[in-house]
């Protein structure tokens, strides 16, 4: 019962129009997903591929001609992505130019970011942020490790933000909610208070000690608020109940491989009231920096096993389909990311919601085609092709 018009007044029969917007849509949010960039030219070939179906429809010539073109489209793949600017040869320079293009010609911001992805490297992990009212867009690429999580206000400075120097760091996979136990069955705090308080006492001073662990509550939380605001004791925790289970497990033995530090676990049969007979149980950074929803290590211990640790990452990485497998894929890059401090925080400036939520879209499409040129590497424009 809807009549559709074409651009010349034909007449399009409903069920073919909403058909043709069906696969144009499937074509550039696949284009999208496979690829970050391309869509424009992906929607043009689109358009020319159902206006020859439609032509051929009627004339019993369709299945020869997807035959043809199954075999004229993966030629020209192929030639296209040989032709691709690769790896070692992708240089600073190639991706600001793409991120500019992409940025609608902004050169300043296009350096910007075409420079910070570079660093980053192909397996680098990009944060896109926006900040209203601000009169200039901030770039902020990671020397060490960092993740987003749930921090507890108590234990920031004054702005919302805590720098802590050469800290202790403890990671543990359970939750904590209490002081002790007699059974000695689940982690508690009791044992690791009394040996950080020991090992204070011989290196002379009161380093803060940080917490990585995920969730504490009750008497443990207690504690830990009395020591830090009544005894002005540095103890802090960093929490992330924003993940599921799996997702904080990995987190948090990430973080012992990058420090240094022991992986404590009551399903290994070794949870903090086991502390005293593990050696040493601290992992190390130069400073760790605290702020509402993420943290991050500046220049951690870097432990023994890291470069075996993340290379098995790298491999899972590619060996996942980004079809089948997109969400896992994204995971394990952003850990992975994590890991090989190739972290990058984009806040864009704006000075309306409508005008931010543009310039966020803008970065993000950079970005995405910045690191898919590194990935994939740099094939010529939508017209070329």
């Amino acid at each position: 019962s809807n009549i559709v018009l074409d651009l010349l007044g034909n007449e399009i029969p409903s069920n073919i129009y909403a058909a043709a917007v069906t696969a144009i849509h499937s074509v550039a949010t696949q284009t999208e997903k496979r690829a970050g960039d391309g869509t424009t030219a992906t929607t043009v070939i689109a358009r020319a591929f159902i206006r020859s179906v439609l032509q051929r429809v009627n004339k019993k010539e369709l299945p020869s001609f997807c035959r043809t073109l199954d075999t004229e489209a993966k030629k020209i793949s192929d030639s296209v992505y040989k032709s691709a600017v690769k790896d070692e040869f992708i240089t600073e320079d190639m991706l600001i130019s793409i991120a500019t293009t992409s940025l609608n010609h902004d050169k300043e911001l296009g350096e910007k970011v075409g420079k910070a992805i570079f660093r980053a490297g192909k397996h680098g992990y990009c944060f896109v942020d926006g900040s209203k009212g601000a009169y200039d867009d901030r770039i902020e690429t990671v020397n060490g490790y960092t993740f987003a999580s749930v921090n507890d206000p108590i234990f920031f400075n004054e702005g919302g933000r805590g720098v802590f120097i050469d800290p202790l760091i403890i990671v543990s996979k359970d939750a904590l909610d209490d002081i002790s136990d007699p059974k000695g069955q689940k982690a508690t705090i009791g044992k690791m208070l009394e040996h950080y308080q020991a090992t204070c006492q011989k290196l002379g001073a009161m380093k803060p000690l940080v917490i990585f662990c995920p969730s504490i509550a009750g008497s443990a939380r207690q504690a830990i608020e009395h020591n830090f605001k009544v005894k002005k004791i540095p103890i802090l925790f960093v929490t992330f109940t924003n993940f599921n289970g799996d997702q904080q497990s990995q987190i948090l033995e990430d973080i012992a491989t990058v420090t240094g530090a022991k992986f404590f676990a009551t399903d290994n049969n070794c949870n903090l009231t086991k502390i005293s007979t593990v050696g040493s149980p601290y992992g190390s950074a130069d400073k760790i920096f605290l702020e509402k929803g993420y943290f991050y290590l500046d220049n951690p211990k870097f432990g023994e096993n890291l470069t075996a640790y993340s290379e098995n990452l790298s491999q899972k990485i590619d060996s996942l389909d980004a079809d089948k497998d997109l969400n896992e894929k994204n995971w394990l890059q952003r850990r992975y990311a994590s890991l090989v401090s190739g972290i990058i925080r984009i806040t864009v400036a704006a000075s309306s919601d409508a005008e931010l939520i543009e310039r966020k879209d803008s970065v993000t499409d950079a970005q995405l085609a910045c690191f898919s040129a590194l990935r994939k590497g740099i094939v010529t424009g939508g017209a070329v092709s």
